[in-house]
């Protein structure tokens, strides 16, 4: 074979003059008259000219995207981006998400990149070899979900601390779980009671000595009072180790001592001569004895409370721990006989005794709307459920959602959040101010409101009477500026715009002329699986929306119904912008449209009814027991009735199922103020009470 050398063009005519103009810029030797020489820089170059010459043809042929004011189901943006020659997809997990768009039109690239930043979206390439079209994909930025995602666990981790930290009592009052840390093993229940019984006597003894005494010689704050009563007070026939464990509290250091006794008492005591201390010490224990097992077995459980039982609460609203106890358990047997004493009738004392192993569940509520959290623990001793109290059970933001309060959240989470926060506050600030300057010229201007301000409603009226462009994606739990006060109908744009600037919520921005609402709590609220786009293809697809619940109901699944039944009552409809073609169904809360497809679910197994209701009763031996039990394990896993919830616990769902199968009843009544109840009863005891809403009609809430 003869090798044959390869001959490139030398002369500058074999080439196109742009190319050689450009030829130091594209990394080709400085004084190249001709960058031919390289054959594969030659070929690249060729063909990224061509791909930039095809797309400028290709852009400057495709019509341009624009939105009208309204609301958009990711899908349906996806469809709008879509052309004769590209395929948008939207991802799965984001065909609920709703946002309200107003964008006049533009070069796709140009709403492209809009919707991005203002969605936090990502429309991207894809390869699919069985399309017609090139395919693109819209999705979540990856960074964004990675960073929600580090924001949710931040928090769950924190509150996680809070709960566990709340053991301790707070520094004014007397630290239960310390005092009860430091008593020695041998302290009995009966020593306790003893003790509690002498200092009941004494102190009672006292007190009726000081009210037939001098008046004046009785004034004092209650701590005065309380020491000058200890002081009279005979000594008090306690153990040995009780004698010596008082002793012991009476030389603790001073800061130690305040510590455990609380900044009220402790300081004051601490003053007093050692035997007073020692003294008090054995009052205080006796005031709070009876509490012991409590106490101790909160500390067990809650000692290092689990942050998973937080995230699941804030994706469900819900989420429960069980823990195992021996019956033998001594905090345990404490506890009960703390409960015994406390029953009244034979029924129960009789029911409380443990006949089966027992557990205890710490359960964990959330409620998005306030970002409020409620821890609960309950024993359940054979059939009988007993609530534990709970020091400082509950957590929500301190004066509302403000600016203050969420950064005080974000400080405990992550300092770069708040970094974060602030900016976009101080970005938010700037943008007001001139929209405040810009709206004085429109004091006339005023938004007709159906009801409490809504940050939707607002947009939707500024976007259509001012020709403002918006981007805002809907969370309806943020949806209300204000939930205070009789309900507004008329708001001017600077009551909007004072409401902004105490909202510490929403931050807004400009962007190339597009008003663009960002929401600070949406790592919270995007995890939350609400069928919005499926509310809105109702609202728009329905000829009678009152009537047609049905399909709704078929539309949205059970979880997603649950987490419409936790949402604020008072958020409505009409608070999210909605078209309607019928004016009552603004009306209907979000709240009653969950509760109610698990009211109908339970209609629809009963009694086979999906539309009318009557009055009438069933046994339930007539359900099919299939239908019973599938209905009964969807009501127990989506919902928190407190009614049923150990059914729940003890994951004994089937177990229910056959007992109203077998000696269950239901009935369905019409009350004159609540509508149609369906109950359903076991041996004649109501174990589920339900209203059931007829859609026929929309009465005004």
């Amino acid at each position: 074979m003869i090798a044959m050398k390869l001959v490139y063009p030398q002369t500058p005519a074999h080439a196109p003059r742009w190319l050689n103009l450009c030829a130091p810029l594209l990394g080709f030797p400085a004084g190249c008259g001709n960058p031919l020489r390289n054959r594969a820089r030659y070929l690249f170059l060729i063909a990224v000219w061509s791909a930039w010459t095809a797309l400028g043809f290709a852009q400057a042929g495709e019509p341009k995207v624009g939105f009208e004011p309204g609301l958009y189901s990711f899908e349906q943006i996806a469809l709008r981006l879509s052309t004769e020659t590209r395929e948008v997809r939207c991802e799965p997990s984001l065909r609920q998400r709703v946002a309200f768009l107003s964008l006049r039109p533009r070069t796709w690239e140009e709403t492209r990149y809009l919707l991005e930043y203002g969605l936090d979206l990502r429309i991207r390439p894809a390869v699919d070899t069985n399309a017609s079209r090139a395919v693109w994909i819209l999705e979540r930025d990856r960074k964004v979900l990675s960073q929600e995602q580090f924001m949710r666990k931040q928090l769950a981790d924190w509150l996680a601390r809070y709960f566990a930290g709340k053991t301790a009592s707070p520094p004014r009052q007397l630290n239960m779980f310390e005092i009860f840390r430091s008593l020695p093993h041998t302290i009995t229940d009966t020593d306790l009671r003893d003790l509690y019984l002498q200092a009941r006597a004494q102190v009672g003894a006292v007190s009726q000595e000081r009210e037939h005494g001098d008046l004046e010689e009785a004034s004092g704050t209650l701590v005065e009072l309380l020491a000058k009563q200890i002081r009279n007070a005979a000594e008090l026939e306690v153990s040995p180790e009780l004698r010596q464990w008082a002793q012991q509290q009476a030389s603790l250091d001073q800061h130690v001592f305040i510590r455990t006794y609380g900044s009220y008492f402790g300081r004051y005591f601490y003053g007093e001569e050692e035997a007073v201390r020692a003294k008090f010490a054995l009052f205080a224990l006796a005031e709070i004895g009876r509490y012991r097992g409590r106490y101790m077995l909160l500390e067990r459980l809650i000692a290092n409370f689990p942050a998973s039982l937080i995230e699941e609460s804030l994706q469900n609203g819900y989420a429960f721990k069980v823990f195992h106890l021996s019956s033998n358990d001594e905090h345990l047997r404490m506890l009960l006989q703390e409960e015994w004493e406390s029953i009244q009738s034979e029924y129960d004392r009789a029911a409380i005794k443990p006949d089966s192993p027992p557990i205890a569940v710490l359960s964990c509520e959330f409620a998005p709307s306030e970002v409020a959290f409620k821890v609960s623990l309950d024993l359940l001793v054979g059939s009988e459920k007993i609530p534990v109290d709970l020091p400082h059970c509950e957590y929500t933001l301190e004066h509302g959602i403000n600016t203050e309060a969420l950064i005080a959240v974000f400080k405990e989470m992550d300092e770069s959040i708040v970094d974060k926060y602030k900016v976009a506050t101080e970005i938010h600030r700037d943008w007001l101010k001139q929209a405040i300057l810009k709206w004085q010229q429109d004091m006339h201007f005023a938004i007709k409101l159906p009801s409490y301000p809504s940050i939707y409603s607002w947009i939707a009226a500024l976007a259509t009477e001012k020709q403002q462009e918006v981007i805002v994606e809907v969370y309806p739990a943020r949806a209300l500026l204000e939930t205070e006060g009789s309900p507004h109908q008329q708001v001017g744009l600077m009551d909007i715009a004072h409401r902004l600037s105490t909202n510490g919520i929403w931050r807004a921005e400009s962007k190339e002329g597009v008003l663009i609402f960002r929401n600070w709590l949406s790592f919270i609220d995007r995890a939350i699986d609400l069928p919005l786009a499926s509310i809105l293809s109702w609202v728009e697809g329905g000829q009678k929306p009152p009537s047609d619940f049905q399909r709704l109901r078929r539309l949205i699944s059970a979880s997603q119904a649950d987490c419409l039944a936790k949402l604020d009552p008072l958020i409505a409809l009409q608070h999210l912008a909605l078209p309607f073609k019928d004016e009552h169904l603004g009306q209907l809360n979000l709240a009653t449209l969950g509760q109610q497809w698990f009211a109908w679910y339970w209609v629809e197994t009963l009694f086979g009814m999906t539309r009318k209701l009557s009055e009438q009763t069933t046994s339930l031996r007539k359900v099919p027991f299939g239908r019973l039990r599938r209905c009964v394990e969807v009501c127990l896993r989506y919902t928190t009735n407190s009614e049923l919830e150990e059914w729940l616990w003890l994951n004994a769902s089937r177990d229910f199922a056959i007992l109203l199968h077998q000696r269950g009843e239901a009935r369905v009544s019409k009350n004159r103020y609540r509508g149609f109840i369906l109950e359903l009863s076991l041996d004649g005891r109501t174990v589920l009470s339900i209203p059931v809403q007829q859609f026929d009609y929309l009465q005004r809430e």
